[in-house]
């Protein structure tokens, strides 16, 4: 299970001086590619999102499935297994069945994001400052924080003291779909 606090910054450079006394970060260019149906079926209907991932010179296909949504923490499932790069290269322009659970759906590629991530490893949390460009055009800078949901409040709590913490209660997907249509 993923749990995830998720944040709208407005001046990341502040954040990064501030993480960077803790630990230097990885430095990441991810591309995502997300799939579904005509309709969303998979994200509105099943509240799951199915994409590929290449992070640097790595790729991924990763399952989410939401599971619930409080102490405004995002928890779902989370399945990601690491990919050839031959495989991302015929998924990514693929129409193919997608099955899990009890979702058995048609899908292929929708929409792709780009994003700039700075992740640092502070304790048991994976802390990300993402630069993200939507539609080639719209960026957009979010603080994500994962980990158990104990120590995510805990750092959220303390982080506040410094900085002003817009939440943001939806996804990436979500977000790049609604600058879209």
């Amino acid at each position: 299970m993923e749990v995830e606090a998720k944040f709208l910054i407005e001046n990341p450079d502040e954040l990064e001086n501030f993480l960077n006394n803790f630990v230097n970060p990885i430095e990441l260019e991810i591309n995502d590619i997300y799939f579904d149906d005509n309709y969303l079926n998979l994200l509105k209907k099943y509240h799951c999102a199915f994409r590929i991932r290449k992070e640097n010179e790595k790729f991924y296909f990763t399952i989410k499935r939401k599971l619930q949504d409080d102490n405004n923490l995002f928890k779902r499932i989370e399945i990601e297994k690491e990919i050839t790069k031959g495989i991302y290269q015929k998924l990514k322009k693929s129409e193919f069945y997608f099955c899990f659970d009890n979702i058995e759906i048609k899908i292929f590629p929708i929409i792709e994001i780009f994003s700039k991530r700075k992740l640092y490893s502070i304790k048991n949390l994976k802390v990300s400052i993402d630069k993200v460009i939507f539609n080639d055009r719209t960026t957009m800078n979010f603080l994500e924080i994962e980990g158990n949901e104990s120590d995510i409040l805990e750092f959220i709590n303390n982080i506040r003291k410094y900085f002003n913490l817009v939440e943001w209660k939806i996804s990436k997907l979500e977000t790049a779909l609604k600058l879209v249509y």
